[in-house]
């Protein structure tokens, strides 16, 4: 049997998504916006992704209620986010 490296799903997965969401060249103004029980995405992956833009004007939004799914648990908040962002 040839002598191969094991690599785990969340390696791959890992590896991927650091070539195809290099956030540092994203400039534009930017808002994250997340849920505190959101087991999808981690808040730590979040910062990271965050500390790593490129935009100066940027912000991330923690919501207390919700978790992967923001729209659905505290929609009025997502849209006054929004609606600042965009005014």
């Amino acid at each position: 049997m040839p002598n191969q490296k094991s690599i785990t799903n969340i390696d791959l997965v890992n590896r991927l998504l650091s070539r195809l969401l290099d956030v540092s060249k994203i400039i534009v103004p930017t808002r994250i916006i997340a849920g505190q029980f959101d087991f999808v995405v981690p808040e730590e992956q979040l910062q990271d992704q965050f500390d790593q833009l490129g935009a100066s004007d940027k912000s991330i939004h923690i919501l207390s209620k919700s978790s992967h799914s923001v729209i659905a648990h505290e929609v009025d908040k997502v849209l006054d986010i929004i609606f600042n962002f965009v005014q």
